[in-house]
């Protein structure tokens, strides 16, 4: 049975989309609001709630995969904003009948290949994430359009990136 899966990697000022049917990558975006225009990260989460959504009403989708809001010692108004954002696509998939999926950075990454745990910077993932994608779908792409991708595979059983010392 085909599955499509949206991918989200959101933040309250750029959030990377992707589609994949079946393991096929269909569409990837990068939504960009500028916040020195808008400075109301509220009004900037609406607009990107209503162009998200434009997006996945284009297609048949069976499954979201948004990274999950994790405060680790961050900005708790940072994190408060962000669940705000992911709420608004729950609500989004109840409505639409879509399943929505959550998962830790962790679980997601783990399911593609790219490295976690103690001593993996943050900046190193997101280099795995391009490299990643550069490999499998031959894109150049930034880290939210990245990972949003490897989100949307991690919904799949889909061999895991050989990323072992190519970075």
């Amino acid at each position: 049975m085909s599955m499509v899966v949206a991918g989200i990697d959101a933040s309250t000022t750029a959030t990377g989309v992707s589609i994949i049917k079946d393991g096929e990558l269909l569409y990837y975006e990068l939504i960009a609001i500028d916040s020195k225009k808008e400075k109301d990260a509220y009004k900037r989460i609406k607009e990107m709630l209503i162009r998200i959504c434009a997006i996945l009403d284009q297609y048949k989708i069976d499954k979201v995969y948004m990274e999950k809001a994790i405060c680790k010692g961050g900005n708790v108004d940072i994190t408060i904003k962000l669940a705000y954002l992911s709420g608004g696509m729950s609500l989004y998939c109840i409505q639409k009948d879509i399943e929505f999926n959550n998962p830790t950075p962790s679980v997601w990454r783990a399911a593609v290949g790219i490295k976690n745990g103690r001593g993996v910077l943050r900046d190193e993932q997101k280099a795995q994430a391009i490299y990643a994608v550069k490999c499998e779908y031959g894109i150049d792409v930034g880290d939210d359009v990245a990972e949003s991708i490897c989100l949307a595979r991690s919904a799949f059983k889909l061999p895991k990136f050989n990323l072992e010392d190519d970075i």
